[in-house]
């Protein structure tokens, strides 16, 4: 009977480690995963990957279904993702050759800048947890509240990350200061007693601080200062870190340098754009207002045809009322022309009707129409037609006697 309990527990206890085992490598095909992911630039799908596996990592790590080595390259992935959604963002801000030139010169993993399409909605929560330090209380929360039980590594990482793309904001670097001063501090005392790997990634952290972290705070005594204090330097180490400080102390001006001139260029170019723009806005204001007295000019143009062309029609009716030889009468005012059509068309009636006025009262017509009875009748008469006949025979005898003598005279 307890060789059975023995033999059971011992099953149970190979069941046991064979799930751990088997979660295990579960948590280690994730990160996996991610890290493909990453390699292929598929940096969306890769943090989304990434992400369930760092908020579960405290009850992973608890029931032991997630090694520390996997938990730390969990970390850093992490930051690589995040300082590539930065330097992502900074290429979107600026569009300058220059800087994309400098942010692909390094690298937290070490390899060049690569580009991927990050929303833009991530890529900006992604950057605001760098700048509002959030991502340092993050980490302080994963590792029980405080820096000092966190491996020395992801201390490095997280403020190789920090520096890079939150500098920007002094209270974020201040906090940055304050919090490695802490770490540094009480991790001294113990780091002799850690392996050759931990105190190597302990001695990264403490030259990031000296040589980036106090130099971006112009605490270059302080930096010094600590040099010749340290107990992890000797000679030869101490005057290579004073060469380091002095040329981090000189890229550091000429950064500086070269930010400002960055800047004044591109307020001389947003000079330049806003100078052009205010000159297009003129020209089409301009070419509003031409158009515009074209417009006026036209109406004018119109207008003046109209009263050139009604004071021609005035024009010949006087003209007509004044060739008549009877009494004269006043020719009443033209009403002016409107643009109703019933006012115009009772001018057109009342124009025609002073014509046939006119004509009528003229004596010529009269002249001309006695001239055609005259005829009308004479023809009509048998007398009349005779008597016309005998005038025109005698006329026409008369004629061709005068042409004949004329013909005589000429040929002799």
């Amino acid at each position: 009977m307890a060789n059975l309990q023995n033999s059971s527990s011992l099953e149970s206890s190979m069941s046991g480690s064979f799930i751990v085992s088997s979660t295990a490598s579960v948590a280690t095909e994730t990160y996996q995963r991610a890290a493909k992911l990453f390699l292929t630039k598929s940096f969306v799908d890769s943090l989304n990957t990434l992400e369930p596996l760092l908020a579960d990592a405290k009850e992973l790590r608890r029931t032991g279904q997630l090694s520390e080595k996997t938990w730390i390259k969990s970390w850093k992935l992490y930051f690589v993702l995040l300082d590539a959604a930065a330097r992502q963002q900074e290429e979107a801000s600026t569009r300058s050759p220059s800087s994309s030139s400098s942010s692909s010169s390094s690298s937290i993993s070490g390899t060049n800048s690569v580009s991927s399409s990050w929303p833009k909605k991530v890529r900006l929560e992604l950057v605001k947890k760098i700048t509002d330090g959030s991502l340092w209380k993050q980490v302080e929360n994963e590792f029980g509240g405080s820096l000092s039980s966190a491996p020395p590594d992801i201390v490095f990482g997280l403020t190789s990350l920090t520096i890079r793309h939150g500098t920007t904001n002094n209270s974020i670097l201040s906090m940055v200061s304050e919090s490695l001063e802490l770490y540094l501090s009480s991790m001294s005392d113990l780091v002799q007693s850690f392996d050759d790997t931990y105190r190597h990634e302990y001695l990264k952290v403490l030259d990031l601080y000296i040589l980036k972290v106090l130099p971006l705070r112009n605490e270059y005594d302080l930096a010094r200062e600590m040099i010749e204090s340290s107990q992890f330097y000797d000679s030869h180490v101490k005057e290579e870190k004073r060469r380091q400080l002095i040329k981090s102390e000189e890229n550091l001006v000429k950064k500086k340098q070269k930010k400002e001139e960055e800047d004044s260029k591109r307020k001389q170019m947003e000079a330049l754009r806003e100078e052009a723009k205010r000159k297009h806005e003129r020209l089409v204001q301009q070419q509003r207002q031409q158009q515009k007295q074209l417009q006026q000019q036209q109406q004018q143009q119109q207008q003046l045809e109209q009263k050139t062309s009604l004071e021609h029609q005035q024009s010949s009716v006087n003209s007509l009322s004044s060739s008549g030889l009877g009494p004269r009468r006043t020719a009443s005012p033209t009403p002016p022309r409107s643009s109703n059509p019933v006012r115009s068309f009772d001018s057109l009636i009342f124009y025609w009707r002073r014509r046939a006025t006119a004509i009528v009262q003229s004596a010529m017509v009269w002249k001309i129409i006695a001239f055609f009875i005259i005829i009308v009748l004479s023809v009509s008469n048998p007398l009349a037609r005779e008597r016309a006949r005998r005038i025109v025979n005698n006329v026409w005898r008369k004629l061709s006697e005068t042409a004949r003598m004329g013909f005589k005279v000429s040929f002799v």
